[in-house]
């Protein structure tokens, strides 16, 4: 008998869990107990036994199908643990029980919960519901006590009115059409007629233009004659003068002309002498 409690004895184990920052647990063991029961040791010692629990020992993850011996688990050894909530999966969901007890509609009252459906959206469109707008408030002279102003109704013309003026339109301008074409009839085009001051704005525009074309005129004459003036005194040596940008053009064409007749004077000459010459 004194084998066997000794025996015993050495076979069990103390443990130290360790679990976050809770107190640390010792729990005594068989060295042939398994895993699994060390696991629910500690929970129902913690009062956790719904609660799941992973246990790490230097490092290693203890598995439920193993001994105390497999995992070689020491006297006073310390064994981590890792205790979570499980999760509820059927949290939130409706059971059968919570649903209410009703029976499922026959085809008949689908066809009447729809006809009282239609019914009720036909009296509604029927019936149109009345929108309140609020009308602008206004004070008195003190300033204290708001009153209530009321607002004039846009002018909306009937289809009447409507009529109405577009006949009145189409009168008026079959008037314009017909002052068009008694005017035409009559020799004056509107197009042709101009105010009066848009022709006395061309009569002296028209006067500005003679005056100016006469000017012109007479000083390009003069400028002419100078030129001829010059190549008939000068002669060819007059032709030098053609160069210069400063002559006006009228100018250069008199010196060319008046060479040429100085040419021509010339030519005359020596063949009248030579004339005589030979008589």
């Amino acid at each position: 008998m004194g084998t066997d409690d000794s025996t015993t004895t050495t076979n069990k184990i103390s443990i130290n869990i360790k679990n976050a920052e809770d107190p640390i647990l010792a729990v005594e063991m068989s060295t042939s107990e398994l895993i699994s029961q060390l696991k629910y040791r500690i929970l129902e010692e913690k009062k956790k036994l719904g609660h799941r629990i992973r246990l790490v020992y230097q490092g290693k993850l203890l598995l439920d199908h193993q001994t105390l011996v497999d995992a070689k688990l020491t006297n006073n050894c310390n064994v981590l643990s890792s205790i979570t909530v499980p999760l509820d999966l059927n949290l939130g969901q409706p059971t059968f029980s919570s649903l209410p007890n009703q029976p499922i509609p026959t085809n008949n009252q689908i066809l009447v919960n729809n006809n009282n459906n239609n019914n009720n959206n036909n009296n509604n469109d029927n019936n149109p519901t009345i929108v309140h707008i609020p009308q602008p408030i206004s004070y008195n002279n003190n300033n204290t006590t708001p009153t209530l102003t009321s607002v004039s109704p846009p002018n909306i013309l009937s289809a009447a009115e409507i009529q109405h003026n577009r006949i009145q339109e189409l009168l008026r301008q079959q008037r314009d059409n017909d002052f068009i074409l008694d005017m035409e009839a009559n020799g004056l085009v509107l197009q042709n007629v101009e105010p009066a001051a848009m022709v006395h704005h061309e009569q002296q525009t028209n006067h500005t233009i003679m005056s100016t074309g006469q000017g012109s005129l007479i000083r390009e004459s003069l400028e002419l004659f100078l030129g001829m003036a010059f190549g008939i005194l000068v002669g060819p040596i007059a032709l030098f003068w053609l160069t210069r940008d400063y002559l006006p053009r009228q100018i250069k064409l008199g010196v060319v002309v008046g060479v040429i007749f100085n040419m021509v004077i010339g030519l005359s000459k020596v063949t009248s002498s030579g004339a005589q010459t030979i008589v």
